[in-house]
């Protein structure tokens, strides 16, 4: 069975981590791991998340943006944000 290459991130600890992560989704993006899905925002609801969706396993995972000093940003799957 294929697995999705998400990992659950319940804060980052750094805007260096988040921003790592962003260039390293670019990156899976364009091999075709995952694909970016309209977000919420786009949708009309909550500001400051991306969905995307793993190929493998069509899991949905939701970024939830850092908001720095109130915030640290998490990945999680969909259905347990």
């Amino acid at each position: 069975m294929s697995e999705c290459i998400f990992e659950e991130i319940d804060q980052f600890v750094s805007p260096a981590e988040y921003e790592r992560f962003l260039s390293w989704a670019v990156h899976q993006q364009s091999a075709g791991h995952i694909e970016e899905l309209p977000s919420d925002e786009a949708q009309g609801g909550f500001t400051g998340t991306k969905r995307y969706k793993c190929v493998a396993t069509e899991e949905i995972w939701v970024l939830h943006v850092p908001d720095p000093g109130y915030f640290p940003g998490a990945l999680k799957r969909e259905n347990e944000s």
